[in-house]
């Protein structure tokens, strides 16, 4: 109803969450694996953790979310940065928000909403890797 509670919604639904699982997924357990384990598979054990502690609906949308990130940790390898990741997991979930707010009903009926966030969220992370 107010600005505060906007930014207070951003941060409790799109940031912290972002800067959490990132924190623990690519930074705490990525690391932790790949000093156990080859690169390649440390990064797969991590995607598929970070898959499993997301609740969706169907087997495409898990699909969505391990390519995704796969996407996040080639960016931490590539960067040496988890800012790159932060950000993008930041925009994916402030575009799901907003897309929740606004489109309540189509975003949990329809598959496609999944893929278009998705390849959205892919497009930014891409640039900013190149960035």
């Amino acid at each position: 109803n107010t600005i505060v509670d906007f930014f207070l919604y951003l941060f409790s639904n799109c940031f912290f969450p972002a800067f959490c699982e990132e924190f623990v997924f690519r930074g705490w357990t990525f690391h932790f694996l790949s000093e156990n384990m080859i690169k390649p598979l440390a990064v797969i054990t991590t995607s598929i953790l970070f898959t499993f502690c997301h609740s969706h609906r169907s087997l495409f949308s898990y699909f969505l979310i391990f390519i995704l990130s796969l996407l996040w940790n080639y960016a931490n390898i590539t960067t040496e940065s988890l800012f790159v990741s932060i950000f993008s997991h930041f925009f994916h979930n402030f575009l799901h928000s907003v897309f929740l707010l606004l489109y309540s009903p189509v975003c949990d009926l329809s598959p496609s909403y999944f893929f278009a966030l998705w390849i959205s969220s892919c497009f930014l992370l891409l640039f900013l890797i190149d960035f």
